[in-house]
């Protein structure tokens, strides 16, 4: 399953970083301080490299070194009253909340962002919090509140012309109604999300399409179609180098292949799986992948006496 999308800036994600909670309050509430003070200044610095090396961070998987610099860039965003910059900061440090499963301080930080991008008066910027703040709402299983910021995020894409993101809802709503066992509901969404990324060329949120078509599916208990969708996925995240959904896709695979008891397949579809996350440096994932794999290659071996 491919789950919810959550948007950064142009980020990625990783683990591992309790200690930086209190900084990131203090941060948050000193900037909020400084903001309030001041009156549309010219930036007297850029938090632009913070950022960038905050993402840097991420795609090595260095989840605690990213969330020192977006830190970092948001004291400073804030500190000099650059509120599109400081939204932007603030949205990134919430998704990096969102993937460790720290709901409660996601929410703090997308919130702040949304507030943020209220003062600017920007629509795209507030569709994507309001999509995040849902996909927070549908992991704590508050699907209605869920459901609600997703419908408020698409109406804002609607007015802003901004198909691919209105596609990111599409696809969340879609994730949401799997979760909730409305098998028909979830198609309609995730068919009308994959439909807009084929017309606007979004493979990698394509492929997120397809593999959560290919749960529903799997749910249906049709692991032959679910296979079909999985590997059109995991096909469309190598060709575009999207390793966090490949990873993903394969670990699928693995699981259809063992379901339908192509041993030798879902072996390697799992030691495909555990070479992306180790490459990613996904502790949790490589944890399942070894798991997996070990379980299989067990019964293979049975097999074999």
């Amino acid at each position: 399953m491919r789950h919810l999308i959550t948007e950064y800036s142009d980020a990625i994600h990783r683990p591992g970083l309790w200690r930086l909670g209190i900084l990131a309050v203090a941060v948050l509430a000193a900037g909020i301080g400084c903001a309030a003070a001041k009156r549309n200044p010219e930036p007297k610095f850029n938090p632009d490299n913070l950022t960038l090396r905050a993402q840097q961070a991420e795609a090595k998987g260095d989840v605690a070194g990213a969330l020192q610099q977006y830190l970092q860039a948001l004291g400073v965003s804030q500190g000099t009253d650059n509120l599109e910059a400081a939204a932007h900061n603030l949205n990134d440090i919430g998704s990096i909340y969102y993937n460790q499963h720290d709901y409660d301080k996601a929410l703090q930080f997308y919130f702040e962002a949304l507030r943020t991008n209220e003062r600017l008066g920007n629509a795209r910027g507030k569709a994507t919090n309001l999509g995040n703040i849902g996909c927070v709402y549908a992991a704590q299983g508050r699907f209605k509140e869920a459901i609600e910021n997703q419908q408020q995020a698409i109406q804002l894409d609607e007015q802003e012309r901004n198909w691919i993101g209105k596609a990111k809802r599409l696809n969340n709503l879609g994730f949401v109604y799997l979760k909730m066992g409305d098998l028909d509901k979830a198609m309609e969404y995730l068919t009308a999300a994959e439909k807009l990324n084929t017309d606007f060329k979004d493979e990698a949120g394509r492929a997120a399409n397809l593999c959560n078509i290919g749960s529903i599916h799997e749910v249906r208990g049709d692991p032959s179609a679910a296979m079909k969708f999985y590997e059109e996925a995991a096909a469309i995240d190598k060709s575009t180098e999207s390793f966090e959904g490949l990873a993903m896709d394969l670990h699928n695979c693995g699981r259809v292949a063992e379901a339908l008891g192509h041993l030798d397949k879902a072996r390697d579809y799992y030691a495909r799986a555990l070479h992306v996350n180790e490459l990613l440096n996904r502790e949790q994932e490589i944890s399942h992948d070894l798991e997996d794999y070990s379980r299989v290659e067990k019964q293979l071996k049975s097999q074999k006496r």
